[in-house]
C-alpha cells in the first residue's frame, strides 16, 4: 500500500516539477489570435532580435554564442510553419564585444550584420543551408560605430547607414546595393540612423544630433533615392533629456501617408526618478515641417482586456482591444513597421500589472491609423524580464514578433506570429502541455489553499447564526428535521453571501483559467456556474460522511466540516483573486 502511495505521489510530482519550470519551451500569449511564443535560441546580447523574413514568410535568426570566453554567431532558419529547418554555428567568426546582431533577407541570401569592438561587420549565408556565401568583413574601416540601420527593398536591395558613438559622432552611408566601397559622410554630428524604403523606391531616413555631455536632442529627416550625399535634411523635433536621463530612439515607423518617430526618456535622478516619458510625433511623407507636437503615449496597464474583431484594420493581427484604463506611461524600446498600408503598428516594452499584485515589463503592440493609436494587443505575460521586442510584417499582412526573455545565461529568444500555419503548429497541444496544465493546476491550488485563514472571515457570521437558531433544533438533531435544515440552511446561505461579497471578482473569474489558458470561450460560463455548485455539493457530502453517515448526530460538527471543506476548495480555486493573480 505504501508503494502505491509513493508511486501516486511521484506521478503528481512529475507534472508539478514540469509546471514549475522557469523557462517553458512555448509561452502562451495574452492576445487570443497569436501563436504561442516559441523559444528559438539563446543569445548572449540583449539587443532586439532583428530577423530576416523572406517573401514566403520564413524567418531566419542570428544569435550570439558565448563559449569558452569567445563570442561567435549562430544562425537558425525556420519554415513557413515556424519549424526549424537548419541551425549553423560559426566558431571561426569571432565577435569580440558583440552588439546589435541582425539578419535581413536579400537577393543574394541572408545578410548578417553586427557591431564588434565599435566596428560594423557584414556577411552573407545561403538561406537553404547556412553555408557562407560572403565571408564576414569589416564595413566601417577605421570609423567607430555606435548604431546602424539597414533597409531592404522588395527586390532585396540593401541600404546601410551607420553613426558613431556620442563621443565621436558622424553619420555615414553606402550607395544602395553597393557595400564594396568606402562609406560616404552624410552628417558630421549625426547619430542613430533609421531607414525605410517606400514602394516608390524612395529612402526615408531619420537621425539625431545628441552631442556628448549635452541635454538637447535634435531629430532630422531626409528623403531621396538613397544616394548618400552631404546632408540637406530638415530638423523635425527638438527634445530635451536631463542629465542622468536615458534617451532611447528615435524609432522610425511608416504607413501609406505618414512618418512616425517614437522615443522614450527614462528619468533616473531627482523627484521624478523611475518615471518614463514616452512620446511620438508624425508628419506627412516628405513634409517634416508639418510634424505634430510631441504626443505622450499610454497603453493599458491591466491584462484583463476585452478583445474583439477589429474591422477597421488592414493588418492581420487577429482580435484587438481598445486602449482601456487603467493606463501606464512606462513604455520604451519601440520597434515598428515600415509599410505602404493605411495602418501601421509598433511593438514596445511596457510595464503591466502582474500576479501577486506585482508589476512586470511585458511586450505589447499599438496599432496606428491617421497618426493616432487605435487599438492594442498585450503579447507576453511572464514573470521574468521581457525586453528588446521586434516586429515584422509578411507579404500576406500577418505579423511576426520576437523578443528576449532573461535566461540563466544570456537571453532566450522567443518568436510568435499571427500566420495561421504558425498558429496551428505552435498551439498544437502535446503530452508535455497536458502535464504542465496538471502540474500548474495542482501547484496553484495548493498555493491557494494556504490562504485558508482568510476564509475564516466568512465563517464568523454563519457560526453566530447557527448559535442564534439553536432553539429551532433543540428538540431534534436529525439532519432532515425542519429546525436543523433551517438552522444549517441559514448559516450556509450567509456564508455564501459573505464569500461572494468579499471575492468581488468571482463573477468574472473563470476557474482554472490562470493555469489552463486553452479553455474555449463557450466553456467559460459553464465552468463559472458549475464550479461553485460542485464545491457546495462536495462540502455537503463531505460533512454528511464525517457526521451523520458515522452516526454522529451533531449539526455543529456538520457545519464545521462543511465550512472547512468549502473554505479549502474555495481558496484553492479562487485564492488567486486574493493575490490579484487572475
Amino acid at each position: 500500500m505504501r508503494s502505491v502511495r509513493n508511486l501516486f505521489a511521484l506521478l503528481l510530482l512529475i507534472p508539478l516539477l514540469a509546471a514549475c519550470s522557469d523557462h517553458p519551451e512555448r509561452i502562451w500569449l495574452k492576445s487570443p489570435d497569436w501563436s504561442r511564443a516559441q523559444t528559438v535560441g539563446v543569445t548572449a546580447t540583449g539587443d532586439a532580435p532583428v530577423f530576416a523574413l523572406d517573401p514566403q514568410g520564413r524567418a531566419t535568426f542570428i544569435s550570439v554564442v558565448h563559449k569558452d570566453g569567445r563570442y561567435y554567431p549562430r544562425v537558425t532558419a525556420f519554415d513557413e510553419k515556424g519549424m526549424s529547418l537548419w541551425e549553423r554555428e560559426y566558431p571561426d567568426v569571432l565577435m569580440p564585444r558583440p552588439d546589435q546582431p541582425r539578419a535581413y533577407w536579400t537577393a543574394e541570401g541572408i545578410a548578417l550584420f553586427w557591431i564588434s569592438e565599435e566596428s560594423l561587420f557584414h556577411g552573407v549565408v545561403n538561406p537553404k543551408s547556412g553555408d557562407i556565401v560572403e565571408p564576414p568583413r569589416k564595413l566601417s574601416g577605421d570609423l567607430r560605430v555606435g548604431d546602424y540601420d539597414v533597409a531592404v527593398t522588395d527586390d532585396g536591395r540593401l541600404a546601410v547607414w551607420f553613426g558613431g558613438p556620442r563621443r565621436t559622432p558622424g553619420l555615414y552611408a553606402f550607395p544602395p546595393g553597393d557595400l564594396s566601397g568606402a562609406p560616404v559622410l552624410v552628417d558630421q554630428q549625426g547619430l542613430r540612423p533609421q531607414l525605410a524604403w517606400d514602394s516608390q523606391g524612395r529612402l526615408h531616413t531619420v537621425w539625431i544630433h545628441y552631442p556628448h555631455g549635452k541635454t538637447q536632442i535634435r531629430m532630422f529627416y531626409q528623403t531621396g533615392d538613397g544616394t548618400p550625399s552631404p546632408s540637406s535634411a530638415t530638423e523635425v523635433m527638438l527634445v530635451k533629456a536631463g542629465q542622468g536621463s536615458v534617451f532611447v530612439g528615435p524609432s522610425l515607423v511608416m504607413d501609406a501617408s505618414s512618418i512616425y518617430l517614437f522615443w522614450s526618456i527614462e528619468i533616473r535622478t531627482g523627484l521624478a526618478a523611475g518615471t518614463v516619458d514616452a512620446r511620438y510625433t508624425f508628419f506627412p511623407r516628405e513634409r517634416p515641417k508639418d510634424a505634430a507636437p510631441p504626443i505622450q503615449l499610454f497603453t493599458s496597464a491591466d491584462y484583463h482586456l476585452d478583445y474583439a474583431p477589429w474591422l477597421q484594420g488592414v493588418i492581420r493581427a487577429g482580435r484587438r482591444s481598445h486602449i482601456a484604463p487603467p493606463l501606464t506611461e512606462k513604455l520604451m524600446q519601440f520597434q515598428g513597421l515600415k509599410t505602404d498600408l493605411s495602418e501601421t503598428a509598433v511593438i514596445q516594452k511596457e510595464l503591466v500589472r502582474y500576479i501577486m499584485r506585482d508589476q512586470r515589463y511585458q511586450t505589447g503592440i499599438l496599432f496606428f491609423q491617421n497618426g493616432e493609436p487605435t487599438s492594442y494587443q498585450l503579447l507576453s505575460f511572464t514573470g521574468g524580464e521581457t525586453r528588446s521586442p521586434y516586429l515584422a510584417l509578411d507579404q500576406f499582412r500577418y505579423l511576426h514578433a520576437a523578443w528576449l526573455e532573461r535566461a540563466a545565461q544570456g537571453f532566450r529568444l522567443v518568436y510568435a506570429s499571427t500566420h495561421p500555419e504558425i498558429v496551428g503548429a505552435y498551439n498544437a497541444l502535446r503530452v508535455s502541455d497536458y502535464a504542465a496544465f496538471l502540474g500548474e493546476s495542482l501547484f496553484g491550488m495548493v498555493t491557494g489553499a494556504l490562504l485558508l485563514p482568510f476564509a475564516m472571515m466568512w465563517m464568523v457570521l454563519p457560526l453566530v447564526l447557527f448559535l442564534i437558531t439553536f432553539p429551532l433544533r433543540r428538540e431534534c438533531n436529525e439532519l432532515l428535521a425542519p429546525g436543523t435544515l433551517i438552522s444549517l440552511g441559514l448559516s450556509i446561505l450567509s456564508y455564501w453571501i459573505l464569500k461572494i461579497a468579499m471575492l468581488t471578482d468571482i463573477r468574472e473569474f473563470i476557474p482554472f483559467s490562470p493555469w489552463i489558458p486553452v479553455i474555449p470561450d463557450w466553456m467559460g460560463p459553464i465552468i463559472q456556474l458549475a464550479v461553485p455548485v460542485i464545491i457546495l455539493i462536495i462540502g455537503l457530502i463531505g460533512a454528511w460522511l464525517a457526521t451523520y453517515r458515522r452516526q454522529n448526530y451533531s449539526p455543529m460538527l456538520f457545519l464545521l466540516v462543511y465550512l472547512a471543506l468549502d473554505g479549502i476548495l474555495t481558496t484553492a480555486i479562487y485564492g488567486l483573486i486574493f493575490l490579484g493573480a487572475d
